[in-house]
Formats: C-alpha cells, sequence, structure tokens
C-alpha cells in the first residue's frame, strides 16, 4: 500500500473522529477583483460558510480565478482589505477553527450549554448563563466541542437602581417655612404668623361677636 493512500486514510479517519461542530468551513474559490479606475487588481476568496467579503468601494468582481484573470498592464495587489460579514449561527460558533460572529453567544458550564441573546450589550442575563470574559479573544470565543445548543436567551429586566427605589419624603404641613402651626415654635415671628394664619382661617376679623 502506497504512502499516499495510508496518509489519505489517517485523515479520513481524524475527520470521523471529530465532533460535528468541527467540521471546517467551506471557503469560496478564488476570484479576481479589479479596480479599473487605478489599474489594479487582485486575487482573493469571497468568503465561506461562516462570512461573506466584498471589495472595498471602486473594486468589481471580475470573475472566479480561471475563468478571469488580470488584465493586461494592472497591477497586482496583495493586501486588498475587504469588508466582511461574519454570521451569528451555531455551526460558525461551535469549537473549531470557524470566525463567526459569536459575541451575542452565552454559555452555561453547569448545564453544559450554548445560546444566543439577541444584543449581549447591557444584557441581564439568567442565572448561570455567561457571556465572554474579557481575558477572552474574540477568536477563541467559541462553544466548546462537549456542550450542545439551546434555544435563544430572553434578557431579564434591568435591574432598578438605588434612586428608583427611594421613596420621596412627604412635604409638612401648611405653615411660615413649610412648618406646622401645632409644633414648637422657636422664634416670635413664627409664632406670630401661625397665629395670624390660625385666626384668620377661623374667620376672626378682631371684633367681638
Amino acid at each position: 500500500m502506497s504512502r499516499k493512500v495510508i496518509v489519505l486514510g489517517l485523515v479520513m479517519a481524524l475527520l470521523l473522529l471529530l465532533p460535528s461542530g468541527a467540521a471546517l468551513a467551506t471557503p469560496t474559490p478564488p476570484y479576481v477583483f479589479v479596480n479599473h479606475a487605478t489599474k489594479e487588481c487582485a486575487v482573493h476568496i469571497h468568503g465561506d460558510d461562516c462570512s461573506w467579503c466584498e471589495p472595498p468601494e471602486g473594486w468589481l468582481t471580475l470573475g472566479e480565478q480561471g475563468q478571469a484573470q488580470c488584465p493586461a498592464g494592472y497591477t497586482r495587489v496583495e493586501n486588498l482589505q475587504f469588508n466582511c460579514e461574519r454570521y451569528k449561527n451555531q455551526f460558525c460558533c461551535s469549537g473549531g477553527p470557524h470566525r463567526g460572529n459569536c459575541e451575542d453567544m452565552v454559555v452555561n458550564d453547569s448545564q453544559s450549554q450554548c445560546a444566543f441573546v439577541e444584543n449581549i450589550a447591557g444584557c441581564v442575563l439568567p442565572a448561570g448563563w455567561a457571556g465572554r470574559p474579557a481575558n477572552v479573544k474574540e477568536w477563541n470565543w467559541n462553544c466548546p466541542f462537549n456542550y450542545s445548543w439551546g434555544n435563544m436567551i430572553a434578557c431579564l429586566p434591568a435591574a432598578p437602581t438605588p434612586e428608583s427605589t427611594l421613596t420621596p419624603t412627604p412635604k409638612p404641613p401648611g405653615g411660615v417655612n413649610g412648618l406646622g402651626c401645632l409644633g414648637p415654635a422657636v422664634a416670635l415671628g413664627i409664632m406670630t404668623a401661625c397665629a395670624v394664619t390660625f385666626f384668620g382661617s377661623a374667620g376672626f376679623n378682631g371684633k367681638a361677636p
């Protein structure tokens, strides 16, 4: 048996032993991109199962490499910056060399489960669930191989702030400076004002009946 056949058999056996989430994302064939204004061209894939990339403004997709080629006299650009969108789904966020949009993925280690939230920014998660830790890089945030996927997790209502739970202090009854006339008076001016307020409210006009 040739060495090539043995190597191929070992590769196939390894792929069968890997968890289903570890399947590699399949890239598109290389494409030729051109910028007629600058007379430049580039060869790049459009993306894979977990992303889709478009060239910068002014660049066009000329066609798949082999069916299209850089026009004569055009300068080849090697590091063209593409605008890529990464997909948010279970396959692209499962363990393995995937490059999905996993920022909204949360993990429950006690249940060995992964799930998504609508938007992790400001999300109050149910007990047991956690988002990406600050010390874990974005590219390393994937669902572990032996974890299962659950349904979308709903964020909890935001916890009330301490200020919103304070009971407003009720205003004291009417009187000078907000003091009641029945309370102790510490100044003659306050006593006189309370007396005027009392007798005035009772209809007293200073004359005998």
